[in-house]
């Protein structure tokens, strides 16, 4: 029996529905949830579907088909034309090895600041509940008004079973939203950090390299390739085509430039490695330190606080002391 002209279409989506299934994070241009990944699946392969019936070739429908997002029509088209499905999901996954380094060192450090902060409150709590008495009979035994920092404790303390509260459920909500989560949070701050968008951006423009470098060494149109290799970066003109891409400088360099007499095809690979070498470099300083950095730095700021909380109320009582003593 003859293969349908549709099915490796549908071998397409049934890999595309395994890695949402598996929680893999995916980059199609289809926004929402795994149910909403089905529908929108599910719509495309009928408009294909009407198509082919047509008589065009699956080739030519995904490329004609206006409603297909950018990004999945260039990764359905790299699929029917290239015949490599791993190098296909792995171009329009958002997990990957770096991702998961980051994510654990975003974790690590939030769950070690969390900790720091809790530990900070617990110790204030305490603190404020066994000394602030001992200050305010002091000061009572003195007969002199309390001084700022004394009163300023004495406000904790009374406030403690409020702002405990507050934090405990805070620290609740946390855990559940983390446990709850599908968000891998390594890719949620890969769209908003700066250096992290710059890497991404690289990783975009190494996806259209090797998108382009299979499509010369298929003897493809260099016009065409092009139109859907830039979906998979960012930069575009300001023109009337939405399609149309402003190459970057390397890629542009190898499908226009002089390359010695080398296949096109293999300096875009040389090209693809280069941007994503260019990407590692901007993570590594985020995944190695940064996240560290930050998580000492507001567990340092929250023990100066507790600090300051526990020995200005007694420098001040010492103070007054002696100012009474003199007196």
């Amino acid at each position: 029996m003859s293969e349908s002209p549709l099915q490796p279409l549908e071998r397409f989506h049934d890999e595309l529905r395994s890695l949402v299934s598996t929680g893999i994070e995916t980059d199609l241009g289809i926004d929402g949830s795994a149910a909403r990944m089905t529908d929108e699946l599910e719509r495309i392969h009928a408009a294909i579907s009407v198509r082919v019936g047509l008589g065009q070739t699956l080739a030519a429908a995904i490329g004609e088909e206006a409603t297909l997002p950018p990004k999945y029509r260039a990764a359905a088209m790299a699929w029917v034309r290239f015949d490599s499905p791993s190098q296909v999901l792995d171009a329009v996954t958002t997990t990957a090895e770096r991702d998961l380094a980051l994510d654990r060192a975003i974790r690590v450090a939030f769950w070690q600041t969390a900790m720091t902060l809790g530990l900070v409150c617990i110790g204030l709590a305490f603190t404020a509940s066994w000394l602030s008495p001992r200050l305010d009979s002091i000061y009572e035994q003195l007969q002199i008004e309390p001084s700022w920092p004394a009163l300023w404790l004495a406000t904790v303390r009374d406030s403690v079973p409020l702002w405990a509260t507050a934090v405990a459920f805070a620290y609740l909500v946390i855990i559940w939203f983390g446990r709850r989560s599908e968000r891998n949070w390594g890719g949620w701050w890969l769209h908003r950090l700066p250096l992290i968008r710059r890497r991404q951006e690289m990783i975009g423009r190494a996806r259209s390299a090797d998108f382009l470098a299979d499509w010369l060494r298929h003897d493809l149109p260099l016009s065409d390739g092009v139109r859907y290799a830039g979906a998979f970066v960012t930069e575009r003109t300001t023109g009337t085509d939405d399609a149309a891409l402003r190459l970057p400088p390397l890629i542009d360099w190898a499908v226009t430039g002089n390359v010695a007499g080398e296949p096109r095809w293999s300096v875009l690979r040389t090209v693809a490695e280069v941007y994503r070498e260019m990407a590692q470099r901007q993570v590594v300083l985020w995944f190695r330190s940064v996240p560290l950095l930050i998580a000492i730095a507001i567990c340092g700021f929250a023990v100066l606080l507790y600090a300051l909380g526990v020995f200005l109320p007694v420098i001040a009582l010492l103070e007054d002391c002696i100012v009474e003593g003199v007196h």
